[in-house]
């Protein structure tokens, strides 16, 4: 994983409450790219589910199951 990579997943961690990982899982998502540039928005949301793995929220994102 790139430097920032790690960063971007120690920031989701920072801001997440205590006490999450309650099943079943609802994640809601509001992109707001930096500029015009063309993004994939599956690129985007892997980067965060797996940020949001990492920091313990679930096990696994197959819990998510609404998105």
């Amino acid at each position: 994983m790139s430097r920032e990579g790690r960063r971007y997943r120690e920031k989701v961690r920072a801001i997440l409450p205590a006490g999450l990982g309650l099943e079943p899982l609802e994640v809601e998502v509001l992109r707001v790219p930096p500029d015009a540039r063309r993004r994939d928005v599956d690129n985007a949301l892997k980067a965060l589910l797996d940020a949001l793995e990492r920091a313990g929220v679930y096990a696994d994102d197959a819990q998510v199951e609404r998105l």
